[in-house]
């Protein structure tokens, strides 16, 4: 009953939330951290360059998490590796797999995880992303954050595959760093995946921001219809600010 129930919610989330969201298609963009008034909070910062509805931005733009559908089309997929460390994805070897790459793809978004907005010194030791909760297509889909080790090996950040969702999925950061991981999926449709982040303030202690929904449209290949219909036009963000590159 809880699949059914989530995919029926996925369902009719991807009929009705492309009215108030637009599709980021290519370009540079992060999941990003901002402190204000005693409180964290999660945003989607797209670098100048990238296309969000069919048009460009000119200045970096900060986005609610809900606002932008990350696009993974069939650029990112592939049938998985055997190499054994890519085993906690949870997608059997051979079977297909969409992966947003380290390194920039032009023809994917450029996913990157910021802490630039935060202030090192006003930090004690790092910020952790947290995973909360995955939503797939089907109920049954699995999605990761990984980096490599320096060893030919895999660290997974975080993962919804063996055991479920715990305390040990996240992935630490420095406040004002920037990083890149691997993003992975293992089915297409809109997943919704909810993350939160915490970190030790110097002055105001032990901080957890609420938990945000970031949603991400996995295809079989690019279509310019789906974008279109998802992506609408600039006309529906609902835009924090523009910020400086």
């Amino acid at each position: 009953m809880k699949y059914s129930l989530r995919f029926l919610f996925i369902a009719l989330l991807s009929l009705t939330s492309a009215k108030a969201a637009s599709t980021w298609t290519t370009g540079h963009g992060d999941i990003g951290v901002h402190y204000a008034a005693g409180e964290l909070h999660l945003h989607m910062h797209l670098h100048a360059g990238a296309v969000v509805g069919g048009s460009t931005l000119g200045l970096d733009t900060e986005f609610e998490p809900g606002d932008i559908y990350t696009a993974v089309t069939g650029v990112a997929h592939l049938s998985r590796p055997s190499n054994p460390a890519l085993n906690p994805t949870g997608v059997s070897a051979g079977s297909p797999i969409w992966i947003l790459p380290i390194t920039a793809n032009p023809a994917l978004p450029f996913l990157g995880w910021g802490t630039e907005e935060l202030d090192s010194g006003d930090w004690t030791g790092d910020l952790t992303f947290s995973l909360v909760d995955v939503l797939s297509p089907s109920g049954n889909g699995f999605f990761s954050v990984y980096t490599p080790d320096g060893f030919g090996g895999l660290d997974f950040n975080m993962s919804n595959f063996d055991g479920g969702i715990t305390g040990a999925d996240f992935a630490a950061q420095a406040a004002g760093t920037h990083n890149h991981r691997f993003v992975t999926f293992s089915e297409t449709g809109l997943w919704e995946v909810k993350l939160k982040v915490s970190g030790t303030h110097a002055v105001d202690g032990f901080i957890e921001s609420g938990t945000e929904s970031f949603f991400f449209q996995v295809t079989p290949e690019p279509s310019k219809a789906l974008f279109a219909g998802m992506g609408l036009s600039a006309v529906f963000f609902r835009r924090r600010r523009p910020v400086k590159a």
